[in-house]
């Protein structure tokens, strides 16, 4: 939806920066610059009468601007007129020639000489129209002042010997006129005053003469109003269809440089824009700022209000960034809910984080729409020129401390030379991952879940550990983060899968296998199919199987995490919600995502000895599994103290260090070996 009010582009009032392109606002329509003629008053009846004579005789056409029109009418009679007097030059010379050979030297002194006069004067004012543009009033000037020289060049040749059969040379100046004359009175004039003449010499002449002549004036009259008619009604439509042209070629420019819903220039010109800007950058100048501006969690306002609702706080937005804005930005939409900023001189990596605040205090306020107050928060990336050497790295570092901002929730963040050594390992780390042999690079570690009570195993959770010959170990969730990204990441769950399935057919029962997807793998019915095909092919017992889910990535695509968890479901298998507590979820989507266990994470339990509030937090969640008849395992258990604070909480399961740290599969029979051992001690 098309917006009236149009961007803040970068631009300055009477000269400046020469980089900097003047704003440039939406073309207006045909007609609008006339609106306001409706405020005169209602015309009266002779009002709307005379103009339907003027559209009736001009061919004036609807919808135009008055003024181009006008300028556009000119021009093209302008050259008309041009014509009609190169013309003119040329009679008049040839005509000076024949009054020698006719009329001798003394014709040629008196009647030669005017017409070489004529053809002078005609030649100078020919040139001058080709030389520049000129006014519709000087344009009438100078066509009457033309038509009076030849025109008294006429009488003086009638006066000097009359010949009546040249009377008809005064009707075809008169039909020349109105050819040429953009004037409606100077056609009147020529015909009238033409017509007198005319009568007044074929009545000297006497006899059937004034008669004939009566009716030659009369049809080069109408023919004369005829011609006038037909020739600015095609004049004036050609003119009205270019305007109309003009203006949906302009309109068309518009839309393809600026976004539909709010009206800022849109990715296309951003480039553009930000190419050129760079392109004319003098060393001396200060350096270009980037900022990319992506509203958090803006998906929650359309599942939540609708996608109009959300157009429209979009709208406020982008108002709010042009305004909060000064002249040297360049505010642009340039995705969904993603902004740009270009900051003509951004100085330091400090101002850049100065004009960063200024954008999020200015978003933050609260958005009013529909009745609805509703506060949105955005993150925001920032990358100075000085350290890119292209649109397309500046934009990518900008967007490197976007992603960067989100994660760490920090809200502002600007690409330092930290982020470029990351940025540049994550790059690489990415290649790799796309021609990765994951079968052959990625391994497993398993970490048991324990039973607090009787210090039984109850299974064991699969880590997948990557120690890179070019790397070094890679962390996990950088490489399962990059994986998601670039889409290979249910390539490795298959694999982490198959392998770990394998693995586990040698557990003794009921010992369980937990297993973490990606929320690309629960997007994907591919990827679900995929995984239960693994599952049915490797033999294994489905309900001794255990698929994590984080809650914070559910939360992100919640329809289609539950599609594909009822599918896991339907097979048998158990799913976990991982990191309870640390994000949206709660106890009211448990029940739709089929999850059979909730694991707390270990977050709450680092904060156990510094928080009783954390305790209570704790017990609440243990108890509220209990009822709803949930499993609970509790992660982060390290040491004894916390252990029995957690067995005073009513935990029954835990995961953590205290009980074992992860260990590969060879480990895992005398890990099980000892555990029994010991708790034959105990029992002993």
């Amino acid at each position: 939806m098309a917006t009236d009010w149009h961007a803040r582009e970068i631009g300055t009032a009477g000269g400046g920066d020469d980089r900097v392109m003047p704003r440039r606002s939406r073309p207006a329509r045909p007609g609008e610059g006339d609106t306001h003629a409706a405020s005169r008053g209602t015309p009266s009846v002779a009002d709307g009468l005379r103009q339907w004579v003027w559209r009736l005789i001009s061919g004036d056409c609807e919808l135009v601007d008055a003024a181009e029109f006008d300028r556009r009418l000119v021009a093209s009679y302008q050259v008309m007129l041009q014509i009609t007097l190169m013309a003119a030059t040329v009679y008049y010379l040839v005509k000076s020639v024949t009054y020698y050979l006719v009329d001798g030297l003394t014709g040629f002194l008196l009647l030669g000489s005017i017409s070489l006069i004529i053809a002078a004067a005609c030649a100078a004012v020919a040139r001058e129209l080709s030389k520049r543009a000129i006014g519709r009033r000087e344009l009438e000037l100078r066509g009457l002042a033309m038509f009076l020289m030849i025109y008294l060049a006429l009488v003086a040749h009638q006066l000097y010997h009359f010949h009546a059969v040249k009377l008809i040379l005064f009707m075809l100046l008169a039909l020349a006129v109105a050819t040429a004359s953009i004037s409606h009175a100077v056609t009147l004039f020529s015909f009238a005053t033409c017509t007198a003449t005319v009568l007044f010499f074929a009545g000297q002449a006497g006899g059937d003469v004034r008669t004939q002549y009566a009716f030659v004036a009369f049809a080069a009259a109408v023919v004369g109003f005829c011609l006038t008619a037909m020739t600015r009604h095609s004049i004036s439509r050609e003119i009205s269809a270019s305007l109309v042209s003009d203006w949906l070629r302009a309109e068309a420019e518009y839309l393809a440089d600026h976004d539909m819903l709010t009206g800022l220039p849109n990715r296309r010109q951003f480039f553009r824009r930000l190419n050129a800007m760079l392109a004319d950058r003098d060393s001396a100048d200060a350096p270009i700022g980037l900022a990319i501006i992506d509203l958090d969690r803006f998906k929650d306002v359309n599942d939540t209000h609708g996608h109009l609702f959300g157009d429209e706080v979009l709208v406020q937005i982008g108002q709010r960034l042009a305004q909060a804005c000064d002249a040297t930005c360049f505010v642009a939409r340039v995705g969904g809910d993603e902004f740009a900023v270009i900051v003509c001189e951004a100085g330091d990596p400090a101002s850049l984080v100065h004009c960063g605040q200024r954008i999020c205090a200015e978003i933050e306020q609260p958005v009013r729409v529909r009745g609805y107050d509703l506060q949105v928060s955005a993150s925001v990336g920032m990358a100075l020129e000085e350290t890119a050497g292209s649109a397309t790295e500046l934009l990518g570092r900008a967007d490197y401390a976007l992603s960067r901002a989100k994660d760490q929730e920090a809200g502002i963040a600007v690409f330092d030379a930290e982020m470029a050594a990351e940025r540049s390992t994550v790059s690489a780390i990415e290649q790799k991952l796309r021609h990765c042999d994951f079968d052959a690079e990625i391994h497993f570690l398993y970490q048991p879940q324990t039973d607090v009570l009787t210090g039984e195993t109850r299974g064991f959770e699969a880590l997948a550990r990557w120690d890179s010959a070019e790397f070094g170990p890679v962390r996990p969730e950088v490489f399962i983060t990059i994986a998601e990204r670039i889409g290979t990441i249910s390539k490795l769950t298959e694999s982490l899968l198959r392998r770990s399935l394998e693995a586990a057919r040698a557990w003794p029962e009921p010992l369980k296998l937990s297993c973490n997807l990606s929320i690309r793998d629960l997007e994907s019915p591919a990827a679900v199919d995929a995984i239960c095909r693994i599952v049915t092919e490797s033999g294994f017992p489905p309900e001794r199987i255990e698929f994590e889910v984080t809650e914070t990535l559910v939360m992100r695509d919640y329809e289609a995490a539950r599609q594909a968890l009822a599918r896991l479901s339907a097979l048998g298998a158990h799913v976990a919600l991982d990191d309870f507590g640390v994000g949206y979820a709660n106890f009211g989507h448990i029940d739709q995502l089929h999850i059979n266990t909730v694991k707390i994470d270990r977050s709450f339990v680092a904060r156990l000895k510094d928080s009783a509030r954390t305790a209570r937090v704790i017990k609440t969640m243990i108890d509220m599994c209990a009822t709803l008849e949930l499993e609970c395992v509790v992660e982060g258990a390290e040491t004894a103290e916390e252990l029995e604070t957690l067995r005073a909480l009513g935990a029954r399961n835990v995961q953590g260090f205290f009980y074992g740290e992860p260990m590969a599969a060879g480990e895992i029979p005398a890990f099980l070996a000892r555990g029994t051992m010991r708790r034959m001690a105990d029992v002993g």
